[in-house]
């Protein structure tokens, strides 16, 4: 290499260095007016008592240009919103910025504060069971910041107010938890044993059913079913009970008209005998009552043999009438010089 393109390499290597503190240093004159823009917002609304809106402005401006004094604003502001942990905190940070720097009256201002919030704090300590603590790839969070597995079982100050804790771990289902931190109190969160997570779907299993084999013939189809008894009398001798009355009735009837062409007969009988001699009578309507007084007669006399015949048999069917299931049967008859119905069968 020549000298001329050793002293031009080099002539190079010092503008881009002059260039980029040039730049470094425009990068930062920006950032600190941004930072001072912000912190003079925050300062303007505590003054105005809106802590709420003035903490994530000397948030942000901390973040931008760390400073002690916008330290000590910052830890006041949580002390107003009644974030005693992080107030504290705040201003632990505060004096130790302080005295690295040399500023003992903000260093004294700052633990003077300090003294102030201790005797407010609230403690949240968080245990876990043995069997999740050694698990690989634990994590735990706290209202969703890492906080580290080194914080398990230490007393930890937190702020008043609720706090989400979460855990997880790989294979393992999730566990969360929302705490409400009291002002002042020691409290502790107990994480219990993580359940496994489900492996997912498990394949369902389809029954397989055998097909007979092709040359086998058809079952046979099933028979019909039986047709249904019939019905069983539970009284069997009713229907025979019922002829018998019927019977009797009728053979009532027929006394009762033999009992009325008797009287006629006998009324007709009379006046023929008062009009007629025992071989001539007078006028021919006495020959009428005669004639009617001998068929009034016979009809009386057929009407008893019919009736007393009907009660007679009426009180023989009624009083042979079974009271259990029989073969009993009414069956006409036919014989020599004989017509009617007969009883067969067994009682």
């Amino acid at each position: 290499m020549n000298r001329s393109a050793a002293f031009l390499g080099g002539l190079l290597g010092l503008l881009f260095a002059l260039s980029a503190k040039h730049a470094a240093a425009d990068g930062t004159a920006s950032d600190k007016a941004s930072a001072e823009a912000l912190f003079d917002e925050g300062l303007r609304s505590m003054k105005e008592g809106r802590f709420a809106e003035a903490c994530p402005k000397l948030e942000h401006s901390q973040r931008i240009d760390p400073g002690v004094g916008t330290l000590l604003y910052l830890g006041e502001c949580y002390e107003k919103l009644g974030r005693t942990a992080s107030a504290w905190a705040t201003f632990r940070e505060a004096a130790s910025e302080a005295e690295a720097s040399g500023q003992l009256k903000r260093a004294k201002a700052a633990r003077d504060r300090i003294a102030k919030l201790e005797p407010q704090l609230a403690y949240l300590t968080i245990e876990v069971a043995e069997s999740t603590r050694s698990l690989p790839g634990l994590r735990l969070r706290r209202d969703g910041a890492d906080t580290g597995l080194g914080i398990i079982g230490a007393a930890v100050p937190a702020d008043p107010g609720p706090s989400k804790i979460d855990v997880t771990a790989p294979d393992h289902e999730s566990f969360s938890v929302t705490v409400r931190v009291q002002p002042g109190a020691r409290q502790t969160v107990l994480i219990p044993t993580l359940a496994l997570a489900p492996q997912g779907p498990r394949p369902v299993e389809a029954a397989v059913v055998a097909a007979p084999p092709a040359s086998s013939p058809p079952p046979d189809p099933a028979p019909p079913p039986a047709a249904p008894p019939p019905p069983v009398d539970e009284n069997p001798g009713s229907t025979q009970r019922v002829i018998g009355i019927v019977l009797g009735g009728a053979g009532l009837v027929g006394v009762g008209m033999g009992t009325y062409f008797g009287l006629s007969a006998i009324a007709k009988e009379k006046r023929a005998d008062e009009k007629c001699t025992p071989t001539l009578c007078q006028e021919s309507v006495d020959y009428d009552n005669s004639d009617a007084a001998r068929s009034a007669a016979t009809a009386s006399t057929i009407s008893f043999a019919v009736g007393g015949g009907l009660i007679a048999a009426g009180a023989v069917v009624y009083f042979t009438a079974p009271t259990k299931p029989s073969s009993v049967s009414l069956a006409p008859a036919v014989g020599p010089g004989f017509a009617g119905l007969t009883l067969r069968g067994r009682l």
